[in-house]
């Protein structure tokens, strides 16, 4: 009923045929249909200012992928209480798909739908798939020195280290480790004091 109520309200805001399409993705949701309901549900940044207005209704996806923040989409503007209506019920699916144990699933409905890049990385950090919690780390666009203490840790040295020349995020990306106390931060402060020295900047590599 709160549901309904919600959508007929918005109805008048977002249309009729909008609000058709979300009443059917949270139908599936509710029915425990997830593949077919995350392929219709439609992400918390729909109502932000960096797409253009959306007058039709959205298209299911063809497969689950995790887009940067930096895509270009049409938005639909859902206002405050479908909003937060639709965080607690993504919310809820994530804490179910983590219980079953669809990990690949879990991720997607943090980052893609709740736009929760950092904690998305975090749950896979958690379950040991650290190279993927790097690659996500990149697709979100985090800050450089968390992919760097993640390719770090995956055994992806070279990555790593591209990544904080780019980035200029050796000091970061050290600290990180260090706080973390990753036998990785040994290596990754050596590399750190030669980048540095082969800049010219001897001073500043003895420190480090």
């Amino acid at each position: 009923a709160s549901r309904l109520a919600i959508l007929t309200r918005a109805s008048s805001i977002i249309g009729w045929r909008q609000a058709a399409y979300l009443r059917k993705m949270m139908a599936l949701l509710e029915q425990g249909d997830t593949a077919e309901a995350l392929r219709h549900a439609i992400p918390l940044d729909s109502s932000s200012q960096a797409g253009r207005q959306a007058f039709g209704t959205p298209r299911p996806r063809s497969s689950l992928e995790i887009s940067g923040p930096g895509r270009s989409r049409s938005v639909i503007g859902l206002g405050g209480e479908l909003e937060d209506y639709l965080r607690t019920t993504y919310r809820r699916t994530f804490e179910r798909l983590d219980r079953e144990g669809k990990s690949d699933e879990a991720t997607y409905v943090l980052a893609e739908l709740l736009k929760q890049g950092g904690e998305a990385v975090d749950y896979l950090e958690q379950h040991g798939r650290l190279k993927q919690a790097a690659q996500l780390a990149e697709t979100m666009e985090l800050a450089p020195e968390i992919a760097v203490r993640l390719w770090c840790m995956a055994g992806n040295v070279e990555r790593a280290v591209q990544l904080a020349r780019i980035g200029q995020a050796y000091a970061a990306a050290v600290q990180l480790l260090e706080k973390r106390k990753s036998p990785q931060a040994p290596l990754m402060r050596q590399l750190w004091a030669e980048d540095l020295a082969l800049r010219g900047q001897l001073v500043e590599a003895a420190q480090a």
